[in-house]
């Protein structure tokens, strides 16, 4: 370990205590990713990390804007409360969220755009694995375009028997949508038992976005009106300040707590409690649509307090023995409450959808070290979920609910059981230069669903009765990493990758129309595959370059079409109404393909600067075969930094950036062509100032300026414009 060069006056050296910063790269950097912690070397695929020390420099709100700033992440964000990334083209239950080993992704996550993100906190989080690429192999289903692994923090342990006892805070406020946040953190340790005690409160007021506007769309973005209701009636009030998107306030808490017990050398067992709970979050683009004649369509939309419970235990066991070296188990259970509550101006009535989905999951990886050239990895998981499902009306007049509404998931019960299983062998060369990995899985999912003989449509018998849908995946891999002698790595993988549908794909109610959606029982995985291939160059101390290029087939994606009950028949009467069958079928197909590239150099110890670019193209294929744009592809987009240290005083420089993208290469509706110009989405850049300066011991201050022009922009598919200026306070320390 070293420390930054610093000049003092000889005075201070008799005076004074010297404060020295740690010097970054004065070690070659030795990356550690994905649940059973992977040397880089070994990995044949792009993997990248956003350390806590990143999380921290970014000022972010939300571990969604915390993967925004990184710049190697698109995220769009249908309301300030929310942020769905995307990767490589893929976005929401086509990417994989994992916490500390665990599985996010549940048997209700859609397609579209998934806000979850947000129920993360980034101040208990150690680092952010971005791993690239179909993952598969590793993580099973849904690792479509890539998984994001968040690492929360470990409890420190003492190193001999006193205590060891320490804490964290942040207080923070931020000038764009009146932030006020508070974090505390409590590390408690032994020499063989360590706890760490977290809680997070963050409470925001309205967004307030940039004025400077494209002279083509001046009014683009303005919140000119709003749905108010006075003395309980509902009306269209003047927005005083346009800017200020009114209907994305919210408030959210987060605790989290975790214990570690060392009794060996050989055993770890960690413990995991977390907790995520808000405000109702409003939906904002849903606040800000029209009817056909140009009035504001609803007075409320908004979702539920969105509430995350994790429980999970952890056992690493290293015992050199016949069948592994390595064990890790990781039991979990989850219950995730998702709520949507909507009411159309001047109506009495309050329409719910309730969701409630309890998630049972165990996964086991073992590892044996054959010899010092050959390793064999291999592991199993299960997982079991159950989905309750309500839906209603409320009169807001009485109170009194109604039933005689369909709920969004199967009345009566709907559950996803899976079971995979892998192997993974690891060969190096005698130099250890080279190293191949080839592996392959094996997974299994089931759905059962059933309805109600009360639900106010009359449904076949056998969807009362229940119906039963069975997928099987099998996918494979096979990659290498080549490093030279000069610090020069080159990698390439051959993977495929599946995601099995989920209850939301088969089962999801939407009436939208003279449409109903209903189940389709031959629904099959959708299945990709993907070639990758990547340079990159270690400067030693001074930085790197990298760069990569990817290309994936995606095959038997779903689309929603006119879709025949089992008995043939292609509507259901409700009432008065002939409704057409819909369902999701497998019946297209796309190819995505570009690069992405980063680079990092220090050019003194005090001075540094890095910069990303990421170029992303896909065309989707209809049975027919038709070409026609693929949802869900970013336009080009990245960062650039400049960092520059004088004395105690760390000044840092981004600017964010993203291309436009002409109208006529949105895809379908998810793409949100409604929220954007007539001619697409408009180009964007963005320029921010950061100070970090320690005023005493165990203190640190800093201030931000966020889009310093006070631009206005709106992401690519965002159904809400952007921060404009934004000054941000916020003081960090410990003791």
């Amino acid at each position: 370990m070293g420390f930054e060069s610093k000049q003092v006056v000889v005075g201070q050296l008799l005076a004074d205590k010297i404060t020295l910063r740690s010097y970054d790269f004065l070690l070659e950097e030795v990356l550690i990713v994905g649940r059973t912690g992977l040397a880089k070397e070994e990995i044949p695929y792009q993997v990248e990390t956003i350390s806590a020390r990143d999380i921290k420099k970014s000022e972010s709100q939300t571990s969604a804007d915390v993967l925004a700033a990184n710049g190697n992440v698109f995220v769009q964000k249908s309301q300030m409360g929310g942020g769905s990334p995307v990767l490589r083209g893929f976005e929401a239950n086509k990417i994989l969220l994992v916490i500390d080993g665990v599985r996010l992704n549940n048997a209700i996550y859609r397609s579209g755009h998934l806000q979850n993100a947000i129920t993360i906190d980034p101040a208990i989080l150690d680092r952010m694995e971005l791993i690239y690429g179909a993952g598969s192999l590793n993580y099973g289903s849904d690792a479509l375009g890539g998984v994001i692994h968040f690492k929360s923090k470990d409890p420190a342990f003492s190193e001999d028997n006193s205590l060891r006892l320490f804490s964290n805070y942040r207080i923070r406020h931020s000038t764009a949508n009146g932030e006020q946040s508070i974090h505390y953190d409590l590390n408690v340790g032994k020499e063989k038992w360590a706890s760490l005690t977290s809680l997070s409160f963050s409470s925001y007021d309205d967004l307030i976005a940039g004025k400077k506007r494209d002279s083509r769309f001046p009014e683009f973005g303005k919140r000119s009106f709003y749905i108010s209701n006075i003395n309980g009636i509902d009306s269209i009030v003047s927005n005083s300040n346009p800017n200020k998107q009114i209907g994305t306030a919210y408030d959210q808490i987060d605790v989290f707590q975790k214990f570690k017990f060392q009794p060996s050398e050989k055993i770890q067992l960690t413990l995991n409690g977390q907790y995520s709970t808000s405000s109702n979050v409003p939906r904002y683009d849903r606040l800000t649509e029209l009817t056909s004649s140009g009035d504001l369509k609803f007075a409320e939309w908004y979702y539920g307090p969105q509430r995350r419970l994790l429980i999970s235990g952890q056992l690493k066991f290293e015992n050199e023995n016949f069948w592994f070296d390595k064990l890790l188990l990781i039991p979990a259970f989850q219950k995730v409450d998702e709520d949507r509550i909507d009411r159309e101006y001047q109506s009495n009535v309050r329409t719910h959808n309730e969701e409630d989905v309890q998630v049972i999951s165990v996964t086991l990886d073992l590892e044996k070290n054959i010899n010092a050239r050959n390793k064999f990895s291999y592991g199993a998981d299960l997982q079991f979920n159950d989905v309750n499902s309500l839906g209603y009306e409320e009169d807001m007049t009485n109170g009194v609910r109604s039933f005689n509404v369909l709920s969004r998931y199967p009345s009566n019960k709907s559950n996803l059981n899976t079971f995979g299983i892998y192997g993974k062998y690891t060969w190096k060369s005698k130099d250890e230069r080279l190293i191949s990995n080839s592996g392959v899985r094996f997974q299994s999912s089931r759905i059962n669903l059933s309805y109600n003989s009360s639900d106010p449509f009359a449904w076949p018998q056998n969807f009362i009765d229940g119906l039963v849908s069975t997928n099987i995946a099998v996918v494979g891999s096979t990659g290498f990493n080549f490093n030279t002698n000069n610090k020069w790595q080159i990698h390439g993988l051959v993977a495929t990758g599946f995601r099995s549908p989920n209850i939301d794909d088969l089962a999801k109610i939407r009436v939208k129309g003279l449409e109903v959606s209903v189940p389709n029982l031959d629904l099959k995985p959708e299945k990709s595959f993907n070639l990758e291939l990547g340079l990159a160059k270690k400067f030693k101390t001074k930085g790197h370059v990298q760069i990569t290029g990817f290309w994936t087939k995606l095959k038997d994606a779903m689309i929603r079409e006119t879709l025949p009950l089992p008995d043939g028949s292609t509507f259901i009467v409700d009432n008065q109404d002939t409704l057409i069958t819909f369902g999701n079928i497998n019946a297209q197909n796309a190819t995505i393909y570009g690069l992405s590239a980063d680079a990092k150099y220090v050019f003194t110890p005090a001075l540094n600067a890095s910069a990303s670019l990421n170029i992303t193209n896909g065309k989707a294929k209809d049975n027919d075969g038709s070409l026609r744009p693929l949802s869900h592809i970013p336009p080009m987009f990245g960062r650039v930094e400049v960092n520059y240290l004088l004395n105690d005083l760390e000044f840092s420089l981004t600017m964010r950036y993203n291309a436009f993208k002409d109208i006529t290469d949105f895809g379908d509706s998810t793409d949100n062509p409604e929220q954007a110009t007539p001619i697409g989405s408009l180009a964007w850049s963005t320029y921010n100032l950061y100070l970090r300066y320690p005023i005493v011991k165990g203190m640190e201050m800093s201030l931000g300026l966020e889009n310093i022009f006070d631009l206005h922009y709106r992401s690519f598919a965002s159904g809400v414009s952007a921060p404009g200026r934004n000054l941000i306070l916020s003081l960090k320390g410990s003791f």
